[in-house]
C-alpha cells in the first residue's frame, strides 16, 4: 500500500545516507524490493553483517513510498538490534515499525510488531509490559489469525501472567490452551510447524510445572513433549524434554531413576552449562557415588555464583568421603569465600576451619583460620568446639599467652584441665625470660585448677624454683616437699628432685640434709656417667 502522507515521516529517516557501497552491495541496489526482502530474510538470523543492505533496503522502500517493505526495513533493524542485545535502539526500530503500520492500518503487520514490542520486554524482565503488548497482538490475532498463531499467543501470555502472578486460575487456563492445541495437532498430525509449537508449549508447562512442584504433571508433559519431538526428529524438543525429565526425577529425589536423563541431555546449545554439571554431579553424590559426583563437579571451572558454590561446597563433601582432606579443604576454602548462599558459606567456613586444623593449611595459620571464623559468626552452636581447636592449636604453637587470652574472655569455654596447663606453660615462658614475679602469678593460676596431677605436681615444682632463685628458701623448701608428696615419678622434675632439695637445704645451712640429698640424687643416677655433669634447671652457686 502507498500512502503520500507517510513521505513526510521519510524527510527524517535516519538511516537514508549511506556509505561506500562495494560490489555486492552494488548488485543488491539493482535488484527489485521483492528479492532484496527474500535476501535478508534469509540472512537476519546469521551472522552474515546485512545492515548495509538493510539500509539500501530501507532507502528504496522509501523512495517508492511502499509502507510494506519500509515496515519490514525497520523490523529487520529491530531484530539485528536484538540479537546484538541492544535493546533500547531495538524498542526504537520497532516502535517505528508500529507508527507507520498504524498510519497504514495494516493489522497483520501491526499484530506481528506488537509481539516484537513485547518480546524486548521480556528480554528486560518486564512481564507486565511484555503481558500489555501481547494483548494488543492477542486483539488482532484472535480476528485474524490463524487458530495456531492465536493459540500461542494466548500460551505466551499466561506464561508471563504465571511470573507475575503465579495463581491456579492462571494455571487452570494452561492447561486449557494445551488441550486446545493438543486437539489441533491431532487435527494436523503431518504439520510440523504446529508440532513443534505445541512441543514448545509442552516444555514450558512442564518448566512451570516443576517450580509449582507439581512434578507428576511435570514428567508427563516432558514425555509428551519427547515422544513429538522424536517423531518429528526435533534434536531441540529431544534435548530439553530429556533434561526436564532429570530434573523433575531429582527435585522428587529420585537420583537413580534421574541419572540417566541428565546424562543423555546435550544441553541447550548442544553444550553444557555449570548448571548442568552441577545436577549431574548432585544426583551422583546423592547416591553416593563420590568419584562420577566428583568428576562433574570439577567441570565447573569458572565463575563465582551460586551454581559454583553449591558445587565447591558438595566436592568439599565428596573428598571429605573419599578420605582427599587436602583438595576438601581447597574446595571448602573456595566455597567459604563465596556469599551466594549464606548457609552454605558458614557450612564450608566450618569445615575449612576444621580441616585446618586436622591437617594443616597452606593458604594461613591455623589459630588465624578458627579466630576469623569466630569472629564472623559469634553466636555459631560450635563456638566451644572451635575455641578448644584454638587453644590446641595456640599450644601447638607455643602461643600460650593468646591460648590464655582466650580461655579468660570465653565465658562458654569450661575445661579447667585445659587452663592449668596452658597456664602452667605460660608460667614457663616468663620462668625462661627471667621474669619470675609474673611467672609466679601463672603457676598459682595453674595450681588453682588443681585438675591435672601431673600439672599440678610440676607447677608445684617450678613455683618452688622460682622461689629458689627469688631467696625465698623456706617457702622453695616447702613446695620441694608437696612435689616428693604428690608421688609423681615420670616426669623430668621427678630426676632431678633430690638435687633441687640439696641446694636448697645448703642455702638455709642445713648441711646434713644437704648432703643426704646429694647422696641420693647420686644413687638414684649411678648408672648415668654423666650424673655429675648435671646441671639443675636453675643456675646454682
Amino acid at each position: 500500500m502507498n500512502i503520500s502522507k507517510i513521505s513526510l515521516l521519510l524527510l527524517f529517516l535516519p538511516f537514508l545516507l549511506l556509505g561506500n557501497d562495494n560490489d555486492s552491495i552494488a548488485d543488491f541496489k539493482n535488484k527489485p524490493l521483492k528479492e532484496q526482502h527474500l535476501f535478508l530474510e534469509s540472512k537476519v538470523d546469521s551472522n552474515y553483517n546485512i545492515e548495509p543492505f538493510i539500509r539500501v533496503f530501507l532507502k528504496n522502500a522509501a523512495q517508492k513510498k511502499d509502507t510494506i517493505y519500509l515496515t519490514k526495513a525497520y523490523y529487520f533493524f529491530y531484530k539485528l538490534s536484538r540479537k546484538e542485545k541492544q535493546l533500547d535502539t531495538a524498542h526504537k526500530h520497532i516502535d517505528t515499525a508500529i507508527k507507520i503500520a498504524k498510519m497504514a492500518k495494516n493489522d497483520s503487520l501491526l499484530g506481528s510488531f506488537y509481539h516484537a514490542k513485547g518480546a524486548i520486554y521480556n528480554a528486560q524482565s518486564e512481564y507486565s509490559n511484555t503481558i500489555s503488548y501481547y494483548l494488543k497482538a492477542y486483539d488482532i490475532l484472535r480476528v485474524k489469525g490463524a487458530t495456531s498463531n492465536r493459540l500461542t499467543l494466548e500460551f505466551d501470555i499466561v506464561s508471563y501472567k504465571l511470573k507475575t502472578k503465579n495463581t491456579q486460575a492462571t494455571l487452570d487456563n494452561y492447561k486449557g490452551i494445551i488441550h486446545a492445541f493438543d486437539s489441533l495437532v491431532k487435527k494436523n498430525p503431518n504439520s510440523r510447524l504446529i508440532n513443534i509449537r505445541f512441543i514448545k508449549m509442552l516444555l514450558n508447562v512442564g518448566q512451570s510445572y516443576t517450580k509449582k512442584g507439581l512434578y507428576n504433571e511435570a514428567f508427563n508433559s516432558y514425555n509428551k513433549g519427547l515422544k513429538l519431538s522424536n517423531k518429528h526428529d526435533y534434536l531441540f524438543g529431544q534435548y530439553i524434554a530429556t533434561g526436564g525429565k532429570g530434573n523433575v526425577l531429582t527435585a522428587q529425589k529420585k537420583y537413580e531413576e534421574a541419572i540417566p536423563y541428565l546424562k543423555a541431555y546435550k544441553g541447550k546449545k548442544r553444550r553444557w552449562n555449570n548448571t548442568d554439571f552441577y545436577q549431574l554431579g548432585y544426583a551422583y553424590y546423592k547416591q553416593k557415588d563420590y568419584e562420577n559426583a566428583i568428576k562433574q563437579f570439577n567441570k565447573i571451572v569458572s565463575g563465582s555464583n551460586f551454581v559454583a558454590q553449591n558445587a565447591y561446597y558438595h566436592l568439599g563433601e565428596c573428598y571429605l568421603n573419599t578420605d582427599k582432606k587436602q583438595q576438601a579443604l581447597n574446595a571448602f576454602r573456595n566455597a567459604s569465600q563465596m556469599d551466594f548462599d549464606v548457609k552454605i558459606q558458614e557450612d564450608a567456613g566450618l569445615n575449612y576451619a576444621r580441616l585446618s586444623y586436622e591437617i594443616g593449611n597452606p593458604y594461613e595459620s591455623v589459630p588465624s583460620v578458627l579466630t576469623s571464623y569466630l569472629k564472623k559468626y559469634p553466636e555459631t552452636e560450635h563456638q566451644a568446639e572451635l575455641e578448644e581447636l584454638l587453644v590446641s592449636s595456640y599450644i601447638t604453637s607455643k602461643d600460650y599467652e593468646a591460648a590464655l587470652d582466650l580461655l579468660e574472655a570465653s565465658k562458654k569455654y569450661s575445661d579447667k584441665a585445659t587452663y592449668q596447663k596452658v597456664a602452667f606453660y605460660r608460667a614457663i615462658e616468663l620462668f625462661n625470660d627471667g621474669k619470675f614475679q609474673d611467672a609466679l602469678s601463672y603457676f598459682e593460676k595453674s595450681l588453682k585448677e588443681n585438675e591435672a596431677p601431673e600439672y599440678t605436681a610440676r607447677a608445684t615444682f617450678w613455683k618452688a624454683e622460682t622461689n629458689y632463685l627469688l631467696d625465698n628458701y623456706d617457702i622453695a623448701l616447702e613446695g620441694f616437699k608437696s612435689f616428693v608428696n604428690a608421688n609423681i615419678t615420670d616426669t623430668d622434675e621427678a630426676q632431678t628432685i633430690d638435687y633441687n632439695l640439696a641446694y636448697t637445704y645448703f642455702k638455709q645451712k642445713d648441711y646434713a640434709n644437704a648432703v643426704t640429698n646429694f647422696e641420693k640424687f647420686i644413687a638414684n643416677n649411678a648408672d648415668d656417667k654423666g650424673c655429675l655433669l648435671y646441671t639443675s634447671p636453675s643456675p646454682r652457686d
